[in-house]
């Protein structure tokens, strides 16, 4: 796990905010009492941290327990029944009409992501497979009853095990790794993947 300091994330956090156009104020209380998420939903306000299980060195990366550039059939098994097991499997998303068109498959029998108050954060993880069978893109889904969208939990638990950020933009963080890239987009979604040639 990589040391980030908490100040460097606070000026990313800033950076990104005052890029989107969000104005910064400072208020006395740290806690508000509640929030306003994506579906208009009010919950209570939650600054419970979480971790989102992540490691890229120069072979590969793997996002909440799924390696990209990895045989699917290698990484797990297709699911049997209606996926509620323990251990990984997968079931594909829609039907799979050309076979040199990506697959979209969601792995099922992952660990539960979850904060510090037990609640789960993480709604899906999604694989896109190529032709070959390989994945080679994984997308992690926060669920947006319980992370808000660019929720800075999100950069600091990507920061906690990747260190800073190698990009940031209004939509868009990034940590670049020997040719592999792992991307929060619209603070809602986690991508990893190959960076294009």
């Amino acid at each position: 796990m990589k040391t980030i300091a908490i100040a460097g994330l606070v000026v990313v956090g800033l950076a990104i905010a005052g890029s989107a156009g969000f104005a910064l104020a400072a208020t006395p209380t740290v806690h508000v009492g509640q929030m306003t998420f994506a579906d208009d939903t009010v919950h209570a306000n939650d600054t419970a941290r979480f971790v989102v299980p992540v490691t890229m060195d120069p072979s590969k990366v793997v996002l909440n327990g799924v390696p990209i550039n990895t045989p699917l059939a290698a990484f797990a098994p297709e699911c049997k029944g209606k996926g509620d097991t323990t251990s990984p499997c997968w079931v594909p998303t829609s039907p799979q009409d050309d076979p040199k068109a990506p697959q979209f498959v969601e792995i099922k029998g992952l660990p539960a992501v979850k904060d510090a108050d037990g609640k789960t954060v993480v709604s899906q993880t999604l694989a896109v497979v190529d032709e070959k069978g390989k994945i080679n893109i994984v997308l992690v889904q926060f669920d947006r009853h319980e992370v808000l969208q660019n929720d800075y939990r999100a950069v600091a638990s990507l920061s906690e095990a990747l260190g800073a950020p190698a990009k940031a933009s209004a939509t868009m963080v990034g940590w670049i790794q020997a040719g592999h890239e792992v991307a929060l987009r619209n603070g809602t979604l986690i991508t990893a993947s190959n960076v294009p040639k």
